[in-house]
């Protein structure tokens, strides 16, 4: 995707599916909702002038609040240069291009791949830093559609504080 791709609608429509499923969120809070709804559509990332990645912060927050506030009013004229405060969380969001939003069946908010279907299972393998989405297949395989950015389990925190490994499959509601 690129930036001319990206409309006001577009934009929007990201921003307002994240905002519904979190409201139907059972895994977090009011408040690590509100400290939430802008960081999922960049998946918590965020660029610097050097390029590295970063978890997303109060830098991220401003971008999102310029972000929906033009693309609140979707019109022909949205054009990525009036929000140029706001470039690096549309780097991401374009980054991102090919990732939708979804809830699961666990409560769980964030984005997975447009391929992914109802059904799907995010699996996080033993040692990886995020989850994958696996489609199970009819003579009982799975196969592998693409990594995925689930708040509240990446990096790991989804087995912080506990002795045993969770076993639970999360599907996609």
């Amino acid at each position: 995707m690129k930036y001319e791709d990206l409309d006001g609608y577009e934009a929007n429509t990201l921003f307002t599916e994240t905002e519904d499923f979190l409201r139907e969120g059972l895994r977090y809070s009011q408040k690590k909702k509100e400290g939430t709804v802008w960081r999922i559509p960049i998946a918590d990332k965020e660029g610097n002038v050097f390029e590295e990645i970063q978890r997303s912060t109060l830098a991220s927050f401003k971008a999102y609040l310029t972000v929906k506030k033009y693309a609140s009013h979707p019109r022909e004229d949205f054009n990525v240069a009036k929000i140029v405060c706001a470039s690096s969380y549309f780097i991401m969001i374009l980054e991102l291009g090919d990732m939708k939003p979804f809830i699961s069946d666990n409560g769980y908010v964030g984005l997975c791949p447009k391929r992914s279907e109802v059904g799907d299972r995010i699996y996080i393998p033993l040692g990886a830093h995020v989850p994958y989405i696996l489609r199970k297949l009819d003579d009982g395989g799975y196969v592998l559609i693409r990594e995925a950015y689930v708040h509240g389990i990446m990096d790991g925190e989804i087995f912080e504080g506990k002795e045993n490994v969770p076993s639970e499959i999360l599907r996609l509601a």
